[in-house]
């Protein structure tokens, strides 16, 4: 004669159930009496705050509350995936206390895995940044000058701390449209009594205007030579 039993079954799985019964791995008259209650755990990454916590405590549990993590340590498993979950954050820390050489665990007694991850994680981060050309940031340097000098290279050159020269040749090679238009430079002895600060050089005090003066003087006499 049959026994009556009255039985309550639990099961657990990393597994779509749905899609794998779609696909026909999985018996559907079985998913149905399985699929009385369902919950879903989240994983370990959808968590991250737990991740200390539960360090902590696996630590405490494996070193006997003698070890504790450094917090580069600790910034490593905050920052990997652990796609085995808990099982897999159990298994490393129990692997730190058992080779830790002291009771403070750093980086080195890191499972691989962890090292790995998050030296990778770095390498494609730092990759993928938009790193500006040191070629372009001149350029806009430069004609950042001349656009704040209203057009005079001369005063825009000196600001810059370059040849007028060069400047001239740099904006020639940029295509300017300030050489296009043929926008003149004031004349070098009247800088210093220009109404206003209409090249910013009034920062530079009487004795920066005067040395300002008489260099681009001696340009001039240069270029006229």
């Amino acid at each position: 004669m049959p026994t009556k039993v009255n039985v309550r079954i639990i099961a657990a799985t990393n597994r779509d159930l749905d899609e794998e019964t779609r696909q026909g791995r999985f018996r559907r008259d079985l998913y149905d009496r399985l699929n009385a209650i369902s919950m879903r755990a989240p994983t370990l990454r959808d968590r991250p705050a737990d991740i200390p916590l539960l360090a902590v405590y696996f630590l405490q549990k494996y070193s006997g509350g003698k070890a504790k993590l450094s917090p580069e340590a600790m910034e490593m498993f905050c920052q990997y995936d652990w796609p085995g979950n808990v099982r897999e954050l159990d298994n490393a820390v129990r692997r730190c206390a058992a080779v830790r050489t002291s009771d403070l665990i750093r980086v080195n007694d890191l499972p691989h895995a962890l090292r790995n991850f998050t030296l990778l994680r770095g390498k494609t981060e730092y990759c993928s940044e938009e790193i500006t050309p040191l070629a372009e940031v001149e350029r806009r340097h430069m004609l950042h000058a001349v656009d704040h000098t209203r057009g005079d290279v001369t005063a825009a050159a000196i600001m810059l701390g370059v040849g007028r020269t060069t400047l001239y040749r740099k904006l020639k090679s940029y295509g300017s449209k300030r050489l296009e238009s043929g926008e003149a430079a004031p004349r070098p002895d009247k800088v210093k009594n220009a109404g206003g600060d209409r090249w910013g050089l009034q920062r530079l005090g009487n004795d920066g205007i005067d040395s300002f003066v008489r260099r681009v003087s001696a340009e001039n006499t240069q270029n006229s030579a």
